[in-house]
């Protein structure tokens, strides 16, 4: 899992001007969830738990956005 999440880190900043212009607001959630689970120096557990996620959610956007690094994948 701590291997998303460095993969994560690596993308997101390439992603985040076409994250700006998202309209969907469940897809700018998720985006916004993924970043700052993402970016938290806490353990990932504690990290999702803080924002409401379970792991497995963001195993699951996370791997969704790494197979296809565009915001339609979210």
């Amino acid at each position: 899992m701590s291997q998303l999440r460095s993969q994560l880190r690596k993308i997101m900043p390439r992603l985040s001007a076409e994250a700006n212009k998202l309209r969907d607001t469940e897809a700018r959630s998720r985006w916004m969830k993924l970043c700052q689970i993402t970016q938290s120096p806490k353990p990932l557990a504690k990290a999702c738990a803080f924002y409401g996620w379970s792991e497995d959610a963001y195993s699951k956007w996370g791997s969704r956005l790494r197979k296809q690094p565009r915001m339609e994948s979210i």
